[in-house]
């Protein structure tokens, strides 16, 4: 009864603040077209797009020129405006040629300003401390419904935690939820939440969120100046963009603004997702590497640690026993650290994601595969080609060992490993069973405002899942393939398949499907992912009411019919990094792998 008053005085009290301030607002956009007038391009048309309605993203609102043809304006009224409504937007020419490339202008609107007015392609970002604070009972509500989702859409809530323990979580965080705070705040107290649900496919998506988040979170001058690797729980430059050029490739942060490495190490790794206790796979994804739009320790780092006046204090060791040295560097944006490294010689690279596979013969006896990512949806060569190319040099030169190296991948899509098992699987193979496991079978219609994934199918289940017991629902007529075919084109060498912590997702499944069938040998760290199974196959994307923030949730769980390890794969051949292999540019695996193939 308690929990029934709470829920109604709380929907109450929204109700009644929505009703009071909620009114139909026109609001005028104004954009300056001057920097494309510059360039002799009269555009035909000049529209606007948007996030919330009359506006969209698929159709365009016309402006109109003013007196003078430099600016055209338009003014839209949207009903039901609530002061500190989120509204990303920009504008388009002739319905093809968009302004700020990758990125939105954000509106949170102030219940006041009503003409808005911009120059084309200039775009400051709102600060974070300007922005109004999500209250009290707007972050009791946003707690509500991700408490909600967990509870009834999460197929493996309850892998890692039991009904008392989850109740004991709630109970602790559900007051923490009952205040003002920022956006900052609100971001990392939600992924304090669902870090405890250990779960690698459960996180506040960093790539899911709105332009508002990212900017308030993500890009702004608190990273460090680095690109770094994680060994021994240990932090070692890999790339250096601060103002002190001296520091060499496998210096060791020892301290940052007085705080012992281990004690950051506390801190970070309950925010990172991860399957289990595998804690391997936090660090893993605590490196940072450049390469993508977001990173974890970007993220989160700077919600805990800040920058002091826009400076770090670092405690620093140019080399192993070497003197420690203190230095002040500037913090920067992950836009400033990529830029400095540009300028630098042997620096940062930008991602290709065609270039990061590579298929290399060695020599006569031996070639090298490399697959950081199988993120096919990001590549523009046809991928299946490039594989058929690689096995068929290898027929066609002889070579008796392949090694394929899958480090630093996380996963990507499954039909990569689909398409690989033509040329792994040389005589059929009976697969272990699993069940798919879900917790709803359709969902109410109360969801629609805030649950979205991909397309709709994942909205209703009936007819096509069966109850389990009270808490899961497997599939009818599961699609699980029992036996996987000998390949026609299997290659008849040896594999040596070189691992680590990031494979937690669909090459956790490629790691254990040819340690568990001799497919291959396993060559490096022990993997990322759970032997317990994995949730993850469709995500759900739960965007909470009020802050806007953006959920993982899985809806389909893996789980085996026996019991199982919470860790990860094992290789069969463990190799230990060391530092001073790192600063000397050593791959101690890939070493270790073409050792063996020489022993062979």
């Amino acid at each position: 009864m308690h929990f029934l008053k709470s829920l109604f005085l709380l929907l109450l009290t929204t109700w009644a603040l929505r009703s009071l301030s909620a009114q139909e607002v026109a609001l005028t956009f104004q954009v300056d077209l001057t920097p494309v007038l510059q360039e002799g391009k009269a555009p035909k048309s000049v529209g606007i797009r948007g996030s919330l309605p009359p506006l969209s993203w698929d159709q365009s609102v016309e402006l109109k020129p003013a007196p003078g043809g430099k600016v055209y304006a338009a003014q839209i009224s949207f009903k039901n405006l609530l002061p500190g409504a989120l509204l990303e937007y920009k504008f388009i020419t002739d319905e093809k040629t968009w302004e700020l490339p990758g990125e939105n202008r954000v509106l949170v609107w102030n219940g006041q300003d009503t003409v808005l007015s911009s120059l084309w392609n200039e775009y400051i970002p709102p600060s974070p401390d300007a922005l109004p604070p999500l209250l009290a009972e707007q972050m009791a509500e946003d707690f509500f419904w991700l408490k909600k989702g967990l509870l009834e859409l999460h197929p493996g809530l309850y892998r890692y935690q039991t009904e008392a323990s989850l109740q004991a979580l709630f109970a602790e965080f559900e007051p923490l939820f009952n205040r003002n705070m920022s956006y900052r705040e609100a971001y990392l107290l939600i992924s304090r939440l669902v870090g405890q649900v250990r779960c690698g496919h459960t996180y506040a998506n960093f790539f899911n969120q709105n332009q508002l988040i990212q900017h308030a979170v993500f890009r702004q001058a608190d990273k460090l100046p680095f690109l770094f690797r994680i060994l021994d729980r240990r932090i070692f430059i890999a790339e250096n963009a601060s103002e002190h050029e001296a520091i060499p490739v496998g210096a060791e942060i020892k301290r940052v603004n007085d705080i012992p490495v281990s004690e950051i190490w506390d801190s970070l790794l309950p925010l990172v997702k991860a399957d289990g206790n595998n804690d391997g796979k936090r660090l893993a994804d605590l490196q940072v590497f450049g390469v993508e739009g977001f990173e974890a320790f970007d993220v989160y780092f700077p919600l805990l640690f800040p920058p002091r006046n826009g400076t770090y204090s670092l405690e620093i060791q140019f080399q192993e026993g070497g003197p420690l040295q203190t230095l002040e560097v500037n913090a920067l944006t992950p836009k400033q650290r990529k830029e400095a490294l540009l300028k630098r010689s042997g620096g940062y690279s930008a991602t290709n994601w065609d270039s990061l596979w590579q298929f290399t013969v060695i020599d006569a006896n031996a070639a090298l595969l490399r697959l950081p990512h199988f993120q096919t949806w990001k590549m523009t060569m046809n991928w299946r080609k490039f594989l058929q190319d690689a096995f068929s040099a290898l027929q066609k030169q002889a070579i008796p060992n392949l090694v394929i190296d899958i480090r630093n991948n996380e996963g990507g899509a499954d039909e990569v490993i689909a398409f690989l098992s033509q040329y792994l699987v040389s005589k059929p193979i009976a697969m272990e069973p699993i069940e798919d496991r879900l917790r709803y079978e359709y969902i109410a219609p109360e969801w629609e405002p805030y649950l979205r994934s991909w397309d709709d199918s994942f909205k209703d289940f009936r007819g096509k899942v069966r109850r389990i017991d009270d808490r899961f629902y497997t599939w009818i007529k599961p699609d699980d393939q029992l036996e996987i075919p000998a390949g026609k084109k299997a290659f008849s060498g040896n594999i040596y398949l070189l691992v680590d912590e990031t494979n937690s997702s669909a090459t956790f499944y490629l790691a254990k499907f040819c340690k568990d069938h001799r497919l291959a040998t396993l060559v490096g760290r022990p993997t990322g992912g759970s032997q317990r199974g994995i949730n993850g196959g469709r995500i759900a994307f739960l965007r909470l009411p009020n802050s806007k923030i953006e959920v993982d949730i899985p809806l389909i769980g893996t789980f085996p019919l026996s019991e199982k390890p919470e860790g990860g794969i094992v290789p069969d051949v463990l190799v230990d990094m060391e530092a001073e292999a790192f600063r000397k540019g050593e791959d101690l695996i890939l070493q270790k792998a073409m050792d063996l193939i020489k022993r062979r």
